[in-house]
């Protein structure tokens, strides 16, 4: 037998059972679609993973100083240590080459005013390179920059919390809110 004979064979099998043939055909075809659809859905939750991952920062490396018993806290204070400070991030990033960013932080609790109403807050002290490692992004104004920095201007970035409390309506960029007893400009 030739190939003609056989693809004509073939074809007359597929007219004599229709059905069959249609059933057939339309189990590959869902079963193919689905194994794709799967194979996508997978995929396509993976990457998505990943980039939730990479914004909490997988490749960030957070340090943090300990809270310490008292005990603990009398020998730290007979070796006159005070705990991390400006000093220790500006020595890691001198030390550590392959460090892109140091950002350190120290947060306290307080109250933010502004006119007549009041929220507690957590106030977190940074540098500019604190929205770099986090991808922050403020939702109006700017962040903090260098020039903030060195001329180390009292200027604030307020959270969505902060922002609702004291300004449910207003744009809160340019007005001064204060922070304990200081006065800060928000700039985002």
């Amino acid at each position: 037998m030739r190939w003609q004979e056989l693809f004509l064979m073939g074809m007359e099998g597929l007219r004599v059972h229709r059905l069959r043939s249609v059933l057939t055909m339309l189990g590959i075809i869902f079963g193919v679609a689905a194994v794709i659809a799967m194979l996508s859905i997978g995929e396509g939750a993976k990457r998505e993973a990943l980039a939730k991952y990479k914004l909490l920062g997988v490749n960030n490396i957070i340090v943090r100083d300990k809270a310490l018993s008292d005990r603990e806290l009398e020998e730290a204070r007979a070796k006159f240590s005070k705990g991390l400070s400006l000093k220790d991030a500006e020595a890691i990033e001198k030390i550590l080459p392959t460090v892109d960013y140091v950002a350190p932080q120290a947060e306290l609790a307080m109250e933010a005013k502004f006119e007549d109403k009041s929220t507690a807050a957590t106030v977190v002290g940074v540098t500019e390179e604190y929205d770099k490692i986090l991808n922050y992004v403020p939702t109006t104004g700017k962040f903090f920059t260098s020039d903030h920095h060195s001329r180390q201007l009292r200027v604030c970035v307020l959270g969505a919390e902060v922002t609702q409390n004291l300004f449910p309506v207003d744009n809160p960029v340019g007005k001064q809110i204060k922070l304990g007893d200081v006065w800060f400009e928000v700039i985002g």
